[in-house]
C-alpha cells in the first residue's frame, strides 16, 4: 500500500493492536495523513505497549494533540462530548508521564492543551480565526473549510491521494498566516514561557493521573516546581464520587445526616493529610499568618475538580468546640481557582454598572423564600444597580442585560445537568439560561455572584472541561466568580452575599472578592464549624 494512502494508518493500528506491535502502533499514530481517531487511538494503544519512557511521552503528546482535533469547533456539541468522554485523563496521563521525564514546564504545556477542549475551541474560534478574518479573510475562511475536511472520517474523502492534497493546502494556508506580523504564532500550541498570568500568588496545579498525582507549583519564577502526592487517582475518584452522595438533595433521616455530616468532615481532613497541608508547607505556608493572609490558586485536575480543596482542614467535630485555624487551608491562605493558567489572562475587566436577578417563585419550581430579602438588601448596598426579578427575569431580558453591565448577582435554582453538561445553568422566570447559550457571550465582566446551587459543579465524565456556570462565565469574560460546589441554604446564602457585598466598592474593575468571601464564609463557619454542608461549598474564581 501506498505511503500517502491514508487507510494505512488504520490497518496498521488493527494489526498492531492485535499482536501488540508497539512499531506498527507507531507507525499509525504518526502518519500526518490519517485521520484524528485512528491516531489518537494507535497513540494511546502504543502507549500502553512501549516499554520505555521517551515511547510513551511521544505517544501521549500525539494523543493530547489529536483529541483536540476530535472537539473541534466544527462538529456538533454531541460529538465533541463523546470524543471528550470515552477519553478521560488523556492530558492528565501525558503530564504525569512529562513529569517522570524531567519536564515539568511541558507538563503544564500539555495540560492546557489537553483540558477544557470545548471552551478551548471556542475561545480558538474567538481569538485565532475571527482575528485573522479581519487580516486575511480568505486564508481564515480557507483554514476552516480544511480543517473540516482534514477531521472527517476516511470514508468521506475516498481517494487515497486526497488527504495529502488537503493536507499541503493546510500547511500551505498556515504557512501564509505565520508569515503575517503578529500571527507568527498562528494556532501552535500554548508554550508555558508565553502565559503571563498577572496574579499576586502561586498557581498550583494538582494533576491526577494513574501514573502518579503530583501537585506542579507555578510562581513568578522560571520553573515549575513538582510536588509528588502520595494519594493515587483511584482514592480521589472514590471520594469525588462519594462527596455527591453526600450533598445531594435526597431525603434523610436524622441519623443518616448526622452520619453523613460526619463523613463529610472526614473527606475533608482527607484532602487536608493528602494534598492540602503538603502543598501548604511545601509554600512556607506553615501556620495561621500575622495580618492579611496571602492567596494562592488552585487548578485540579479530573475528579479532584469535584472536591472542595479550598475547605480542607481538620475541623471541630462539634459546634461546641471551635476549629484550630492552623489545621485548615482557610486559616493560612486565602484560595481562588481556576479551570486552566490561561482562563487568568484575558480581556482588563471593565468597571460599570451592577446587575441584579432574582426569581424565588419560578413556575414550576421549589420557591426561595429568601430571594427578595436579598434582593433588597443588596439594592440598598448597590443603590445605582438595575434589578431584574420574578417575572422580570427572563432569559432574554437577562441576556440583554449582561451585556450591559460588568457586575452580576444571580440569586435563584440551578441545576447541572449529569447527562448534557451544557445544558446546565440557572432557572429563570420562562426557562433555564443555559451554559450553551453563554457559550456564545463575550464580555469584558469584572465580577458574577452565583447565589445558586451547584453553579460550580461539573459533570463527572467530563470533569477536566469546567462545563458548569461559574468556569462558563470567567471563560466568556467575568474576571472573577462566586460559585458553589452544592445546594446551600437560601438563609445562609443571602448572609453570605450581603457580607461579601459589604467588603466591596460597587461596579470596580477588580472587586476583591475572594478575600471578602474568605471573611464571609468565615462568619459562618465560626458558628457551625462541625457542620460544612453550609460554608464549605462557597468559592472563588478568578484573578
Amino acid at each position: 500500500m501506498a505511503p500517502d494512502d491514508p487507510r494505512r494508518a488504520g490497518i496498521a493500528f488493527n494489526l498492531g493492536s492485535r499482536t501488540g506491535d508497539a512499531d506498527l502502533l507507531a507507525e499509525a499514530a504518526t502518519q500526518d495523513i490519517a485521520p484524528p481517531d485512528v491516531r489518537l487511538n494507535a497513540a494511546l494503544w502504543w502507549a500502553d505497549t512501549a516499554t520505555d519512557l521517551a515511547a510513551k511521552v511521544a505517544a501521549h503528546r500525539i494523543a493530547v494533540d489529536m483529541l483536540a482535533r476530535l472537539a473541534w469547533r466544527g462538529r456538533d456539541r454531541d460529538h465533541q462530548q463523546a470524543q471528550i468522554m470515552t477519553r478521560p485523563g488523556v492530558a492528565c496521563d501525558a503530564a504525569a508521564l512529562e513529569v517522570a521525564a524531567g519536564s515539568a514546564e511541558r507538563a503544564i504545556e500539555v495540560l492546557e492543551r489537553g483540558r477544557a477542549l470545548l471552551w478551548g475551541q471556542l475561545l480558538h474560534l474567538r481569538a485565532n480565526l475571527t482575528r485573522l478574518a479581519e487580516s486575511a479573510p480568505t486564508i481564515a475562511e480557507g483554514l476552516d473549510r480544511l480543517r473540516g475536511r482534514l477531521d472527517d472520517p476516511i470514508g468521506e474523502v475516498p481517494r487515497p491521494g486526497m488527504r495529502l492534497r488537503l493536507l499541503d493546502a493546510w500547511a500551505d494556508l498556515l504557512a501564509q498566516a505565520r508569515a503575517m506580523p503578529e500571527f507568527e504564532g498562528f494556532l501552535a500550541p500554548a508554550v508555558f514561557d508565553d502565559l503571563d498570568l498577572g496574579v499576586p500568588g502561586p498557581v498550583v496545579v494538582i494533576n491526577v493521573s494513574r501514573f502518579g498525582c503530583a501537585a506542579l507549583i507555578v510562581t513568578p519564577g522560571p520553573a515549575v516546581r513538582v510536588l509528588p502526592l502520595a494519594v493515587t487517582a483511584v482514592e480521589v475518584a472514590a471520594r469525588a464520587r462519594r462527596l455527591r452522595v453526600l450533598v445531594s438533595d435526597r431525603r434523610r433521616t436524622a441519623l443518616e445526616r448526622e452520619t453523613e455530616r460526619r463523613e463529610l468532615l472526614d473527606v475533608l481532613e482527607w484532602l487536608w493529610t493528602e494534598i492540602a497541608e503538603p502543598v501548604l508547607a511545601d509554600l512556607g505556608h506553615r501556620g495561621v499568618p500575622e495580618g492579611e493572609p496571602p492567596r494562592i490558586w488552585w487548578c485540579p485536575t479530573g475528579p479532584l475538580t469535584a472536591l472542595p480543596l479550598h475547605a480542607a482542614g481538620r475541623h471541630s467535630r462539634t459546634n461546641t468546640q471551635p476549629t484550630d485555624l492552623a489545621q485548615t487551608v482557610a486559616g493560612r491562605v486565602v484560595s481562588s481557582y481556576t479551570p486552566t493558567l490561561a482562563a487568568l489572562t484575558g480581556l482588563e475587566p471593565a468597571s460599570g454598572d451592577c446587575l441584579l436577578v432574582g426569581v424565588g417563585a419560578a413556575p414550576g419550581r421549589s420557591p426561595l423564600p429568601a430571594v427578595p430579602a436579598e434582593l433588597a438588601l443588596l439594592g440598598a448596598r448597590l443603590p445605582s444597580a438595575t434589578t431584574l426579578s420574578e417575572a422580570a427575569a427572563t432569559t432574554d431580558a437577562v441576556r440583554r442585560a449582561l451585556l450591559e453591565h460588568s457586575w452580576v448577582h444571580l440569586a435563584c435554582h440551578a441545576q447541572q445537568d449529569e447527562h448534557d453538561a451544557v445544558a446546565s445553568g440557572v432557572e429563570l422566570w420562562d426557562r433555564r439560561l443555559t451554559v450553551a447559550e453563554l457559550m456564545g457571550t463575550r464580555t469584558a465582566g469584572a465580577f458574577a455572584y452565583l447565589s445558586a446551587c451547584e453553579t460550580a459543579t461539573g459533570a463527572i465524565d467530563l470533569a477536566d472541561e469546567a462545563l458548569h456556570l461559574a468556569g462558563t462565565l470567567q471563560v466568556v469574560g467575568y474576571r472573577q466568580v462566586v460559585a458553589t460546589l452544592w445546594s446551600v441554604r437560601d438563609a445562609v446564602a443571602a448572609e453570605v452575599s450581603d457580607v461579601v457585598y459589604g467588603g466591596l466598592v460597587p461596579g470596580e474593575p477588580r472587586p476583591a472578592a475572594a478575600r471578602a468571601l474568605h471573611a464571609a464564609v468565615e462568619g459562618v463557619r465560626s458558628r457551625h464549624p462541625a457542620d460544612p454542608l453550609l460554608w464549605a461549598p462557597f468559592l472563588h474564581t478568578g484573578i
